[in-house]
């Protein structure tokens, strides 16, 4: 807790929310609907 390494994520993961990466990539592999 605190690292470094955490700061980093966290920033990433917001940045692929806010760009729409984090919901395709869920869609992509958690999505329950059939293809």
């Amino acid at each position: 807790k605190g690292s470094e390494l955490v700061d980093i994520v966290n920033q990433t993961l917001a940045a692929m929310q806010e760009d729409g990466t984090l919901d395709a990539l869920f869609e992509k592999w958690f999505s329950t609907e059939e293809e």
